[in-house]
């Protein structure tokens, strides 16, 4: 009986691990370069790591740039950064926003997602928090089709914008992390997750977010 079982499981993950290439392939049809995106009102840059003094990871800057020349170049309106700040000790919006501000974007223009701890929470909090319909998503190649595939789950309209602007040591690395992530996010959509914090709406195209107004609930 345990043999079955562990035979019947193995053909499981077997079969799942056979869709992750036509999931690859299916999610890859729509990524562009920032040059042949189309236009949007909202760039989504989702969130990465931080270093310790603050700065942005050579990913998460690449992520930015990618949403700086989009808004540059007239593809966007507004830019929705979305991170992990699940304590006070690690943030990885507010330092985007610096970031983005730092290089002629406008403070009104730059809004902050502070409880997009995973993917799957910040494209859901895109669309039912801040009310985005369609959007542009920034991030990396690797990142890219899982984040697509969220968003046509989650019924959000969403072209992917590569913003691998440099060569990144641990690539492997990346690739192999979303084979895992690859389950979890189609588990979360099977089971219709919600995320941890919704919190109330915000327009984006209403009054400007006050700087550092998290839209989260309060931590007590």
């Amino acid at each position: 009986m345990a043999q079955k079982f562990i035979v019947s499981a193995l053909l499981i993950v077997v079969g799942l691990l056979s869709l992750l290439p036509l999931f690859f392939v299916l999610y890859s049809k729509n990524i562009v370069l920032p040059n042949d995106s189309p236009k949007s009102k909202v760039a989504l840059v989702l969130g990465a790591s931080v270093k310790s003094d603050g700065t942005l990871s050579g990913v998460l800057r690449d992520r930015a740039d990618t949403a700086l020349e989009l808004y540059e170049s007239g593809k966007i309106e507004k830019v929705l950064i979305s991170g992990d700040n699940r304590s006070h000790d690690y943030n990885e919006v507010v330092p985007v926003k610096h970031y983005l501000i730092g290089r002629g974007v406008p403070a009104q223009d730059i809004y902050l997602d502070y409880a997009g701890f995973d993917t799957y929470s910040s494209v859901y909090r895109a669309k039912e928090v801040f009310s985005v319909s369609e959007v542009l998503i920034v991030t990396q190649k690797f990142h890219l089709p899982r984040a697509l595939f969220l968003a046509q789950a989650l019924s959000l309209n969403a072209v992917g914008v590569k913003a691998d602007r440099n060569h990144y040591p641990r690539i492997w690395y990346f690739y192999a992390r979303e084979i895992p992530a690859f389950f979890k996010a189609l588990f979360e959509v099977v089971i219709g997750a919600k995320p941890r914090h919704l919190g109330e709406k915000v327009d984006l195209f209403g009054e400007p977010q006050p700087f550092g107004l998290k839209n989260i609930p309060e931590k007590s």
